[in-house]
């Protein structure tokens, strides 16, 4: 199973770096709050066949659902995002071989992780001992999810 990671600070500027790498590579989306709504339907419209999984950790949770969290139990069921709220360490173990277990009874071959705190996302992705950068991420929306 491929594990991303992206690493998201609060600032406009990073947000800005984020919407411009999806723009660029699967078509246009908006640049401001809102546009993060086109932003995800238009990755998942293109992903969701090619069984991609989001999954947010924590403190972004609202940026990344926007509307959806009027129906996020929708959504979860669909395998398209999780949410899950930092846990506490003791289940983190669980969590994760949950989420993987979803993952592979739904055939989701990557995992993308969306966090606001890199120190958070470096201990969790840890356990499945694969770890990505923003540059690699990058690279590896350029040559296509191997």
């Amino acid at each position: 199973m491929i594990i991303k990671k992206m690493d998201i600070e609060t600032s406009k500027n990073n947000k800005g770096k984020i919407l411009e790498l999806f723009n660029k590579y699967y078509g246009r989306i908006g640049y401001d709050i809102i546009g993060a709504t086109e932003l995800f339907e238009s990755v998942i419209e293109r992903l969701n066949n090619g069984n991609m999984l989001f999954l947010t950790w924590g403190d972004y949770e609202g940026f990344l659902t926007c509307d959806w969290k009027t129906n996020p139990i929708k959504k979860r069921k669909e395998g398209v995002i999780w949410t899950v709220y930092n846990p506490d360490p003791k289940y983190k173990a669980k969590v994760l071989s949950m989420i993987e277990s979803e993952a592979n009874q739904k055939g989701i071959d990557a995992i993308v992780f969306f966090a606001e705190k890199p120190l958070l996302f470096n201990k969790i992705v840890e356990d499945f001992g694969y770890n990505m950068t923003l540059g690699y991420f990058e690279k590896q929306l350029k040559e296509g999810v191997k």
